[in-house]
C-alpha cells in the first residue's frame, strides 16, 4: 500500500503505539524523555547527513514517537504530576474542593459526574474522578462548572465480579479516571461560578435548544431522535426503538458521528458555493464552511465523538475546497496525529477506534470498488455508489464491531440503502427546525412534517430490524482475531486488485493464519476446566465448565441466564444444561458444600463451605466440627451476615470469600482465584 508511506501515517502509527505502551506499562518519567531525547539526536543527525529517506531517518522517528506516545499516556493517567491527587494522602475522608467538569448517563441509582480536582485538604491538587451523587433535586440541578466542596474518600472503581464482564473500571481508566467518590459524600459548599468555560456555554446551549424542541411539541417517541440527531443526546430515545436501530445495523445514525459531519458538510459547500465568485473565495469558503462545523460542534455540546469528527473533516475540507492533491490517507492520518497529540486516551475508545477504521476503509476500498464496475444508469449509479460506501466502511469496522459488540447485523446494507440517502434532507431540514425553535418560530406546519419523517425513519429500521434471524449473535472474537482479520481483508483486496499469484499465496497465509488460530483456540477451550460460584445479587448459582459445555446448577434460571451472557460469549460456550440444585460438588479433589437457609450440616468432611440464602447457623462451631479450607459467602446473603462471617473467619485464620466484594470464586483445578 502506497498510502502508508505518507510519514503523517508513519508518525500516527509509532505514536499509537507509545500510548498503548504508556497505557498498559508502568514507565518512568526518565525513561521517556531519555528515549524522547534520543530520537530527537537521531533524527537530527540522520537529516544533517542526508539520511532521511533511509531506514535510519524512519527509527528515528519511530524512537521519537513512541516515547512521546508513552509520555503522554503516562501523564493523562496522573503520572509526572507530583500534585496530582494519587501522589497525595487521599485513602482516608478528606476535603475536596472540585468543579462538575461532565456530566455522564444517569443510572437507576445515581447521577454520574466526572469532577475535576482543584484542592485536596486545603492543599493544591489536580486530577479527575467519577461521582455517583445521590439521585435527588439538588444533583439533577448541578451545572458544568458549578464549583463543589465535598466531604468525601476517594474510593477504588470495583472490578467486574463475574468473569466476561463489562469493566467499568478500565473503560474509566481509558478516561482517565481512576477513583470515584459515592453516593455517602457530603456537599459542604456550593457555588454557581458566573465565569463558564467553553464546554460549560457548550452545554448551556444545548440545554437552551433542547428546552426549544421540547416546547415544539414533538411526539416522545420522535423527539428523542431529533434529540440524538441534531443535538448528540440518546437519553431520550426509547429503549425498544435504540434496539431496533442496533439490530438494524444503523445505531450509528443515533450517534453524531463522521456520517453526519460528512453529509454537512456537502450541504454546507452546496450552500457556500456562491463565495468562489469572490477573490479568494475559496479561501472564504474554506475558513466559513470550517466555523460552521466546528460551530455545530458546539450546539451538541463538543463531545468527543463530535469533536473527532469535525476535526477530521476540518482537514479533508481543506484539501477539497482548495483543489489540494494531498491523499485522503495522509489528511486523515494528521486529524488522527493532532487528535492523539492532545487526547492521547481516544485512541481507547471504541468511536474513535470505529471512525477512523471506516474513514481509512473507504478511502482505500471505494475507488477500488467503484473501479471494479461503473453503471450508465444514473439511479443504478447512485445506488451502487452508495452500496460500495456502505460496505467498504462496515468491512473496515467490522473486526472491531465483533471485538466489542459480538454481533453482526447482516442487513446493514438495507437500512443504510434506505436511510443514508435521506441523511441530508434530515440533517438539512434539522437544522432549520433547530434554528426557528431557538427563535420561537417554529411553525405546526414544519414540526408536523418534520415529524413525520422521522416517524418514518423509525418505522423503515423497525421493519428491518423485525428480521432478527438475519442479526448474528454471540460471536467470540479476541484481540488475535481482529488482528488476523485485518490482514486477511487486506491481502483479499489485493488479490482482487492484482490477482498475483503472489497476492493469492498471501491471501492463502493469512486465511492458514486465521485457521490455525482459531484450531489452537478449539483445542484450549475443549482442555478448559472450571468451577465457578458467581456473584448475582439475592440469588445463587454455580457453573461447571467443560470444554464448550456448561453445567449450571440454579433455583432461579432466569437470573442465571442474565449473568451467563458474557461468560459464554467470552469461553466460546455452545452448550448450557440447567440441572437440578444440590449440596455437594465434588471437583479435582476438593469437596465444596453448600449451606443453604436450611443450615443442614454436610455428611462428610469438607473443604470448601459455601454460604448461601443467609442461613441461621454457628459458624465458629461449624468451623470447629468440619474443619473447612476456605468459606465462600455469595451474593444471597444479607450484608450484616456476611460481616459476621467474616469477622468469625478471620479470628480462626481461615480464608473468606465475599462475592460482593471479592468477585466470583474461581477453583481451576486444585487452585483457586477470583474472577478477573
Amino acid at each position: 500500500m502506497r498510502d502508508i508511506n505518507f510519514v503523517s501515517v508513519k508518525l500516527t502509527l509509532f505514536l499509537m503505539l507509545g500510548i498503548v505502551l504508556g497505557f498498559h506499562a508502568a514507565i518512568s518519567l526518565w525513561l521517556c524523555l531519555l528515549q524522547i531525547a534520543v530520537g530527537l539526536f537521531w533524527l537530527v543527525i540522520s537529516v544533517r547527513r542526508g539520511l532521511g529517506k533511509k531506514l535510519s531517518f524512519a527509527l528515528a522517528l519511530g524512537v521519537l514517537m513512541i516515547g512521546m506516545g508513552a509520555f503522554l499516556a503516562q501523564s493523562r493517567l496522573g503520572s509526572f504530576h507530583p500534585e496530582h491527587y494519587s501522589e497525595k494522602n487521599y485513602s482516608e475522608p478528606s476535603l475536596w474542593k472540585v468543579t462538575v467538569h461532565n456530566k455522564l448517563k444517569t443510572t437507576a441509582y445515581a447521577e454520574r459526574f466526572v469532577l475535576e480536582i482543584h484542592q485536596l485538604n486545603q492543599a493544591k491538587a489536580t486530577g479527575t474522578i467519577l461521582w455517583n451523587a445521590p439521585l435527588d433535586s439538588f444533583s439533577k440541578a448541578l451545572k458544568i462548572d458549578d464549583t463543589l466542596v465535598l466531604a468525601a474518600k476517594a474510593e477504588v472503581i470495583p472490578r467486574p465480579r463475574n468473569p466476561g464482564q463489562f469493566s467499568y473500571q478500565k473503560y474509566l481508566r481509558q478516561l482517565g479516571i481512576l477513583h470515584q467518590f459515592n453516593r455517602d459524600s457530603k456537599v459542604l459548599h456550593h457555588e454557581k461560578t458566573k465565569k463558564r468555560s467553553l464546554f460549560g456555554i457548550a452545554q448551556q446551549l444545548r440545554d437552551h435548544l433542547s428546552n426549544r424542541l421540547k416546547e415544539a411539541g414533538f411526539s416522545q417517541e420522535v423527539f428523542g431522535v431529533v434529540q440524538a440527531l441534531l443535538l448528540g443526546q440518546r437519553n431520550d430515545i426509547p429503549k425498544a426503538l435504540y434496539k431496533d436501530y442496533q439490530n438494524a445495523g444503523a445505531v450509528h445514525i443515533l450517534a453524531i458521528s463522521g456520517l453526519h459531519v460528512g453529509v454537512l458538510v456537502l450541504i454546507f459547500q452546496a450552500i457556500l458555493l456562491p463565495l468562489t465568485r469572490l477573490p479568494k473565495g475559496k479561501v472564504v469558503r474554506l475558513l466559513v464552511l470550517i466555523l460552521l462545523l466546528w460551530g455545530f460542534a458546539f450546539i451538541t455540546g463538543l463531545s468527543a465523538s463530535v469533536v473527532r469528527s469535525v476535526t477530521m473533516f476540518s482537514f479533508l475540507s481543506y484539501a477539497w475546497c482548495l483543489d489540494r492533491p494531498t491523499s485522503g490517507f495522509n489528511l486523515a492520518a494528521l486529524s488522527m496525529l493532532t487528535l492523539l497529540l492532545v487526547k492521547p486516551l481516544f485512541l481507547f475508545q471504541v468511536g474513535f477506534q470505529m471512525s477512523y477504521a471506516a474513514v481509512f476503509a473507504i478511502l482505500w476500498l471505494y475507488p477500488k470498488l467503484q473501479a471494479f464496475w461503473s453503471p450508465e444508469p444514473w439511479l443504478l449509479k447512485k445506488i451502487w455508489s452508495l452500496l460500495t460506501v456502505s460496505v467498504s466502511a462496515q468491512l473496515g469496522v467490522l473486526p472491531i464491531s465483533l471485538f466489542y459488540f459480538h454481533q453482526f447485523p447482516t442487513l446493514f446494507f438495507i437500512s443504510n440503502l434506505v436511510i443514508v440517502p435521506f441523511l441530508g434532507i434530515l440533517l438539512g431540514g434539522g437544522l432549520i427546525v433547530l434554528g426557528l425553535a431557538s427563535m420561537r418560530w417554529l411553525p405546526f406546519e414544519v414540526v408536523w412534517i418534520y415529524e413525520h419523517m422521522i416517524f418514518a425513519m423509525n418505522r423503515v429500521i423497525q421493519w428491518v430490524a423485525h428480521f432478527e434471524g438475519f442479526v448474528l449473535r454471540e460471536i467470540p472474537f479476541d484481540l488475535t482475531e481482529v488482528f488476523l482479520s485485518y490482514i486477511g481483508i487486506v491481502c483479499l483486496v489485493t488479490f482482487l486488485e492484482k490477482r498475483t499469484f503472489r497476492g493469492l499465496k498471501y491471501l492463502a497465509l493469512s486465511i492458514a493464519l486465521f485457521q490455525g488460530y482459531s484450531l489452537f483456540s478449539n483445542y484450549k477451550i475443549s482442555k478448559n476446566q472450571k468451577l465457578i460460584i458467581p456473584h448475582s445479587y439475592k440469588s445463587s448459582a454455580l457453573w461447571f465448565q467443560k470444554g464448550r459445555r456448561l453445567e449450571v446448577f440454579s433455583k432461579d434460571s432466569l437470573v442465571a441466564r442474565n449473568a451467563l451472557s458474557n461468560f459464554k460469549i467470552e469461553h466460546s460456550i455452545s452448550e448450557v444444561n440447567f440441572l437440578t440444585n444440590q449440596n455437594i460438588f465434588q471437583y479435582k479433589g476438593q469437596i465444596l458444600y453448600k449451606v443453604d437457609r436450611f443450615a443442614i450440616p454436610p455428611p462428610r468432611p469438607i473443604h470448601i463451605l459455601w454460604l448461601t440464602e443467609s442461613p441461621k447457623l454457628h459458624l465458629e462451631r461449624w468451623l470447629e466440627q468440619h474443619q473447612p479450607k476456605l468459606v465462600i459467602a455469595d451474593g444471597s446473603n444479607y450484608p450484616s451476615y456476611i460481616s459476621r462471617w467474616k469477622k468469625t473467619c478471620e479470628a480462626k485464620g481461615i480464608p473468606f470469600h465475599d462475592t460482593s466484594k471479592d468477585g466470583a470464586y474461581q477453583l481451576n483445578s486444585t487452585t483457586s482465584e477470583r474472577s478477573p
